[in-house]
């Protein structure tokens, strides 16, 4: 737990309830890393956050995946930026399809997503009225 070892110190003797949001989704995943599972899965992680609270948590992350190789993170997000960020492998579903798998560069390319509308040449989000969601694997065990 030592990469989550300044938010546990520091906030040690205050309830979870009383921790500003970004705070709380931190300790969240803290928790659900401390069980030792073989896989998690972060259902828009970074939902709600301002910038800095995103960013932290993008961070807090890219030490979860190389602190721990053998642990598949699944995140579940709709802010590309954080995803291209953070992860090795993008899914997109259009109406419950699988219309793209790869990296986030190569899935951003793909003429599906870009007939989707979900993303433009360059990567940016254009709109999510047709997007299921957007599954990220961060890492996974060997």
């Amino acid at each position: 737990m030592r990469i989550f070892e300044d938010l546990l110190i520091s906030k040690a003797d205050k309830f979870a309830k009383d921790l500003p949001y970004s705070v709380r989704r931190r300790l969240e995943i803290c928790r659900a890393i401390a069980s030792e599972p073989r896989v998690i899965l972060l259902d828009e992680p970074s939902a709600g956050m301002d910038s800095m609270g995103t960013i932290k948590l993008m961070n807090d992350l890219l030490k979860v995946k190389k602190a721990l190789p053998q642990l598949t993170v699944i995140v579940v997000e709709h802010d590309m930026a954080f995803v291209k960020g953070l992860v090795d492998k993008v899914m997109v579903l259009n109406y419950g399809k699988n219309i793209a798998f790869g990296t986030f560069n190569e899935v951003a390319l793909n003429q599906q997503v870009i007939d989707a509308h979900i993303l433009d040449r360059r990567g940016k989000m254009l709109k999510l009225q047709h997007v299921d969601t957007f599954y990220a694997k961060i890492a996974s065990a060997s």
